[in-house]
């Protein structure tokens, strides 16, 4: 029996649907790499920026940062971005317009919005004579415009790239991501002192929230995770979740019993993104009595 490790499972929908048509060239080569990494339940992936790189081929950070960002835009994955000691987490969705796929995450949690994009230019074209000929002086500005040397075109192209990638050494991913969707929003995207004013200013932001922050080693508990449970899921999945029996050993949180791929995805996804202290959610198939983590 061949090794079913050998293959990648991949939901014919996307195509069905016309989302994969939407997708730019680096986001169809960034989401099969990432499935490579996950399981038959889509379970979510860490894989480092180091390793997308060697497998996509992309030649820097920024082309795995706007191929997931055109993932995340067309809904097919969530992230959770990682601190200096953690990969970024990547989880796989199917929100996207004609899905006939479950589960969808819940759009709160992470909003989704495809960006608009307008063309460049503003279309004008030179004004000529009564007869539509250009007249002499418009001829000769027209030239001067395309009159560029390819050399000095080649090495700002590589100036603008080195800066970009610099800025996202200096800043990270996440912070680098929120300032081009800003500078994007105002066609500022290219202006690279632009992009390294807003990098700055939500640095300092942060740095500032976090010393106003006081130090909390609070855990979410479970049954704050039910009460989340009863808006967010139905009343059959709600209902199913509160017959588990938990248990929390140190930094692990054990739950006992049988549950769905998608209620496993579902509470580690809570508990990652909800919790002070990461708690990593461990599964086991055999109930035991007595145990309540509240």
């Amino acid at each position: 029996m061949a090794d079913p490790q050998q293959y990648i499972k991949f939901m014919s929908d996307i195509i069905d649907s016309g989302t994969w048509a939407g997708l730019s060239s680096g986001a169809k080569t960034l989401y099969p790499v990432l499935l490579k990494f996950s399981d038959q339940n889509f379970k979510q992936v860490w894989p480092s920026t180091s390793t997308l790189l060697k497998l996509t081929g992309f030649k820097t950070k920024k082309s795995v940062i706007d191929a997931k960002k055109d993932l995340i835009d067309k809904g097919l994955i969530q992230t959770k971005s990682g601190s200096g000691h953690s990969n970024s987490i990547y989880y796989f969705t199917f929100n996207y317009p004609g899905s006939k796929i479950t589960p969808r995450w819940d759009n709160s949690i992470h909003p989704r919005g495809a960006e608009t994009h307008t063309a460049g230019g503003d279309g004008n074209r030179p004004q000529g004579d009564e007869t539509g000929h250009p007249n002499h002086i418009n001829i000769t500005i027209t030239n001067t415009q395309i009159q560029k040397d390819p050399e000095k075109e080649k090495k700002k192209k590589m100036d603008s790239s080195s800066d970009f990638e610099k800025l996202i050494d200096d800043y990270g991913e996440e912070i680098y991501s929120y300032a081009y969707a800003i500078a994007k929003s105002k066609d500022l995207h290219n202006n690279i002192a632009y992009m390294r004013g807003i990098c700055k200013k939500k640095t300092e932001e942060l740095s500032k929230s976090t010393k106003n922050k006081q130090v909390s080693n609070n855990r979410v508990s479970w049954s704050s995770f039910l009460e989340w449970t009863e808006k967010k899921l139905t009343a059959s999945s709600s209902n199913l979740l509160k017959e588990l029996e938990v248990e929390i050993t140190g930094n692990k949180l054990l739950i006992f019993g049988q549950v769905s791929g998608f209620l496993e995805q579902v509470i580690q996804r809570y508990f990652l993104d909800n919790s002070d202290i990461p708690l990593e959610v461990e599964f086991e198939s055999m109930p035991k009595k007595n145990r309540v983590f509240s």
